[in-house]
């Protein structure tokens, strides 16, 4: 009797799988990876339908068990050892991206470009080197399906840097208050803990 509990209470916990974002289940898609202040996160992404599916997940195992259970191939589903595989390609390889850097993120950064669109913004005043990654707004973006885009940040971020002068009729001040408004929108739609992950971006 003794042996028999002994072998239930040492039987390892059932890995936790993540809940995708928003029901997104069955998308074909693969495994990409970011690193935020030097953690690596996995995520699921559709290419197709450009969306983000799952939540971002840093235990490879976790990654590979959640797309197993809720994601397809082109060949339909695959087991845990298969998807395992893709998301040790995903450490070094990217479909979405072609330098490390570009996927490589820290709050800290991501904090102090806001301080300085905030400067901007009440100053109306250009701040040199000012700049906020594309890719990262394409993920919020894909990750809360496209409710807000931040399209218009890429094209306001020259021009508050001073790389492109303004005309007679813009304010700096104007440019940036888009680009924390449509910031704050990207984050207020995207679910599961990518809003929580990247809060530096909010003022």
């Amino acid at each position: 009797m003794f042996n028999v509990f002994k072998k239930v209470f040492n039987r390892p916990a059932a890995l936790a799988v993540p809940v995708p974002l928003d029901m997104r289940v069955g998308h074909l898609g693969g495994i990409e990876s970011l690193v935020l202040d030097d953690v690596r996160y996995f995520f699921g992404f559709a290419p197709r339908s450009e969306v983000v599916v799952s939540p971002l997940i840093d235990c490879p195992k976790q990654m590979a068990a959640f797309a197993s259970r809720y994601m397809l191939q082109s060949d339909g589903a695959h087991d845990h050892a298969y998807w395992r595989e893709l998301v040790e390609e995903a450490i070094d390889g990217s479909e979405l991206c072609d330098a490390p850097d570009d996927n490589t993120f820290s709050s800290e950064v991501l904090k102090a470009r806001i301080d300085e669109l905030g400067r901007a913004e009440r100053a109306n005043t250009i701040v040199p080197g000012f700049t906020i990654s594309y890719h990262l707004i394409y993920l919020l973006a894909a990750a809360g399906g496209w409710k807000a885009d931040g399209s218009e940040i890429d094209g306001a971020i020259p021009f508050i840097s001073g790389e492109q002068a303004v005309s007679d009729d813009t304010l700096i001040t104007e440019l940036a208050a888009v680009v924390r408004t449509q910031l704050d929108a990207l984050l207020d739609n995207a679910p599961g803990n990518w809003a929580v992950l990247f809060e530096a971006l909010r003022p």
